[in-house]
C-alpha cells in the first residue's frame, strides 16, 4: 500500500531498518488516510468531521485490536459508488494504526 500511494516516500522508507520502517510507514499511512479524508470531494464536512473525530478517539483511547476494527465499517458505508468511496488507504486505517508503535 505505501508504493501504491507514494512512491517518493516508498524509496527512503524501504532503506529503513526493519523496526524504523514499520513505524514511519504505519504513521505515513495513517496521515495519508486521514488526509483523503480531508480532501475527499464528495464527502460533507459534517461526515469528515465525524469521520475525523472517530480517528481521533480511536487513536487516544486505542486498547485493543477490536476498538481498531470498529473504525473500517463507518467509512465503507459512506458512499455508494466507487467514484465517491475513499481509497482503499483510507478504508484500511485500523490497520495502519495497529502497526504504530
Amino acid at each position: 500500500m505505501l508504493k501504491e500511494t507514494s512512491r517518493t516516500f516508498f524509496i527512503p522508507i524501504v532503506k529503513l531498518c526493519a523496526d524504523a520502517q514499520e513505524a514511519v510507514a504505519s504513521a505515513y499511512l495513517c496521515l495519508r488516510a486521514i488526509d483523503e479524508i480531508e480532501d475527499h470531494p464528495s464527502i460533507s464536512n459534517e461526515v469528515k468531521a465525524r469521520m475525523l473525530r472517530e480517528v481521533s478517539l480511536v487513536c487516544t483511547t486505542y486498547n485493543s485490536e477490536s476498538t481498531v476494527q470498529t473504525l473500517t465499517p463507518t467509512y465503507e458505508t459512506e458512499a455508494e459508488d466507487d467514484k465517491n468511496k475513499l481509497p482503499e488507504v483510507s478504508l484500511r486505517i485500523g490497520e495502519w494504526i495497529m502497526y504504530c508503535p
